[in-house]
């Protein structure tokens, strides 16, 4: 028998969402502290519990009062850092080291932030991080377990530290925590109120929009904890949406829209008895905290935008942490900040920021910069995301339910007259009534970022041409067999566009036609547009056997999707199957975008790949084996909530425990949270001089795979793949 292994790591990034990050110990205890709060039972377990004797002491009544409530609680956010409270409890330890009175909390933390709410907590005698934290959950000297309550409280979202050797007490620690925080000594939030400040904003938001899943990776996944809070599901909805969208256009920078956001924050900064009141507006509403203006009548005061939008936030403090928290939009249950943060619909924004009783406020405002006075209202609406979904419903209308569909839609068209519309009108009404009910169309978002990759493309131009290599551009976000697509100029009603591409009276051949209300097309997509020579554009993708990679790659960043064998471990094999099967495509539709004119081990890997993937004649399809994604499931479960790295030594007896194989190999990546990131990481092989990931990957003698997604303790994820020649 011959048997092969490998193992790859891909180091996560991690960013916090504040202005400034502690280091050394000071980074260990804010570690320690969000351990607590955001993993909750996790911390009594690895932490707490080793500590129990069973004794009767004041001590160990705490800690088991303190396991039992860490057990029963809900994970909490992590505390972002904050420089100006650190500063705060900095001048508490410098005090009790001189030997000098500090002032209360109150007196102090204004010279540092502005602030809702604050406490204090203060520990002494401990110097070892862990038991810094361990000592302040215990709280065992005090009755009301006041620094407990601190560290475990949902009111808090910042804390700053310091801590110093003290010749009486060996080590001290203080921290400080706050609620509604914004520091007023730290450059980086002063310049946030300024116009520079607001185009860093959109320069954060733009960072999220054209590179989603770099931007899960450095701002998302340090915030993301698994547990079951309101919060942390908002976020894990968010990763999720992310990891699979594909990029969107970059906003550009708007003075007319900073104008009207400033409009707003001056407003809600002035001295005036109303408290600033969170709205967001999607087109449908007013602000109760505008009163001189509606928030519409206010963005086009300066301009004439075609779709606007605008979301408001309190209390983040800082670029990053506002354009997350507009982004998890946790209070909001329709994620409406979500959706116009995200949205494609729109070509500029501004924001503005200001501060209020010591709550910083933000305000970001979108527009889509089209001359309203050229372009006809109704095309606004193709704009919106409910328009691709209304040409769904039509498409379905038409499919499902023939002869209705030519009694309310089709019949009343007919005329006396003899032209080519008739004549088609006719014979689609004969076709249709005809015709038995087809199953509905499946809608992919995947195959709608396909389409709208060619919308805005030509929307803005008076060209009506098809894209010739329509069949590349969906091959970047689908795995598919048997496709076509429909390209329609005209109209900006959906409805009016579904009937006028089944009627299709300038097409002698009727394929936009026979797309519609064809039996092999199972899927569609959809994207529409106003263009700059019709009232609106309609592009809609249709592919008969599909299969995603790109979108919802993991329903959750770090646990297994549901039972069975998910979606991600299929998409995990039919991204292999595509390396082997079309080795010059995957070239260019996944390689060749990520050379860079650098030196370094990954780049010459890189290039390597891209040498043998192109003299490289195709391999057979891998068949997925559910014995082998047993085997290497088993393996996952047992390694990865213990924090293993590599193999067990009977790793090839685990796969012959489920099937019998000539040659067998496995590889195991960690910490990539897509199957296309899992594929490319494996191949590139940039840590394996022999590159025996992509070997394995590559072997033409491996006729069928397995593989299991799976939670791991240090790096949060791994993938575990089988492969074996029958």
């Amino acid at each position: 028998m011959k048997k092969t292994l490998g193992i790859i790591f891909l180091f996560a990034l991690s960013a916090c969402l504040s202005f400034a990050a502690p280091s050394g110990a000071l980074r260990t205890v804010l570690d320690e502290m969000n351990m607590a709060r955001t993993a909750p039972s996790d911390y009594a377990a690895t932490r707490l519990e080793p500590l129990l004797s069973g004794d009767k002491t004041p001590y160990q009544r705490a800690l088991a009062e303190c396991i039992k409530q860490l057990n029963s609680m809900e994970p909490l956010p992590a505390l972002t850092w904050g420089d100006g409270l650190a500063s705060c409890a900095d001048e508490v330890v410098k005090s009790k080291c001189a030997g000098v009175d500090y002032p209360e909390i109150s007196e102090r933390i204004g010279k540092y932030c502005n602030w809702k709410g604050c406490t204090e907590s203060l520990v002494s005698g401990q110097s070892v991080p862990r038991s810094i934290v361990i000592k302040l959950l215990v709280d065992s000297d005090s009755a009301k377990r006041v620094n407990r309550n601190n560290v475990l409280s949902k009111e808090y979202s910042h804390v700053g530290l310091s801590m110093a050797p003290h010749k009486e007490e060996a080590y001290i620690c203080c921290m400080d925590f706050a609620t509604g925080y914004f520091s007023s000594d730290a450059a980086s939030q002063k310049v946030l109120l300024t116009k520079n400040g607001a185009k860093s904003l959109v320069s954060e938001l733009n960072f999220a929009r054209t590179k989603p899943r770099d931007y899960v990776k450095t701002r998302l996944m340090p915030l993301y904890s698994g547990g079951n809070s309101r919060y942390q599901k908002a976020l894990g909805e968010l990763i999720d949406e992310m990891n699979g969208m594909v990029a969107v256009n970059q906003l550009a920078f708007s003075e007319e829209l900073y104008s009207s956001a400033k409009d707003w924050t001056d407003f809600q900064t002035a001295d005036v008895t109303e408290e600033p009141v969170a709205e967001t507006a999607d087109g449908d509403g007013n602000t109760e905290a505008e009163k001189e203006l509606s928030w519409e009548e206010r963005l086009r005061k300066y301009r004439s935008f075609g779709t606007v939008a605008e979301s408001v936030a309190f209390g983040s403090g800082s670029v990053q942490a506002y354009v997350a928290d507009l982004l998890i939009d946790e209070g909001n249950k329709e994620s409406v900040n979500r959706r116009n943060l995200l949205s494609s619909v729109f070509t500029h924004a501004g924001a503005s920021v200001g501060v209020r009783d010591g709550v910083s406020i933000c305000c970001v405002d979108l527009g889509t910069w089209y001359d309203v006075n050229t372009v006809p209202t109704e095309a606004f609406d193709l704009l919106s995301d409910r328009a691709p979904k209304q040409i769904l419903e039509e498409i379905n209308f038409a499919r499902t339910n023939p002869t209705e569909y030519v009694k309310t839609r089709l019949e009343p068209l007919l005329t006396d007259e003899t032209d080519e519309t008739q004549k088609a009108i006719k014979e689609l009404i004969r076709k249709m009534l005809g015709m038995p009910a087809q199953s509905p169309m499946i809608y992919v978002r995947t195959l709608e970022n396909a389409a709208k990759e060619w919308v805005r493309s030509q929307s803005s131009t008076a060209d009506t041409a098809y894209d010739q290599n329509w069949e590349a551009r969906i091959g970047k976000y689908c795995m598919w067999n048997g496709g076509s697509e429909s390209l329609y100029f005209g109209s900006a009603n959906p409805e009016n566009m579904v009937r006028e591409m089944l009627i299709d009276a300038e097409n002698p051949s009727r394929s936009r036609r026979e797309n519609i209300l064809s039996r092999v097309y199972t899927h569609i997509g959809a994207a529409t547009g106003v263009h700059a020579k019709y009232e609106g554009i309609c592009l809609i993708e249709f592919v008969g056997d599909y299969l995603e990679f790109n979108e919802n790659a993991l329903k959750s960043p770090n646990s297994r999707l549901g039972k069975g064998i998910s979606l991600a471990e299929q998409n995990v094999i039919a991204e292999i199957n595509f390396a082997r099967t079309e080795p010059q495509r995957y070239v260019t539709e996944r390689l060749e975008g990520l050379v860079r004119n650098e030196v370094s081990t990954y780049q010459s890997a890189l290039l390597e790949l891209i040498t043998e993937m192109n003299k490289m004649s195709p391999r057979k399809k891998l068949d997925f084996k559910a014995e082998l994604h047993n085997a290497a499931d088993e393996w996952v479960k047992e390694s990865g909530p213990e924090g293993v790295v590599g193999y067990a030594k009977d790793w090839s007896d685990r796969i012959a425990k489920f099937c019998k194989w000539k040659v067998c190999s496995s590889n195991i990546s960690y910490g990539a949270f897509t199957p296309q990131d899992i594929v490319l990481q494996l191949l590139i092989d940039a840590g394996e001089p022999n590159r025996g990931h992509r070997k394995n990957l590559l072997d033409e003698n491996m006729s069928a795979a397995g593989d299991a997604i799976g939670e791991h303790a240090e790096y949060g994820i791994m993938c575990c793949i089988n492969l074996i020649s029958e």
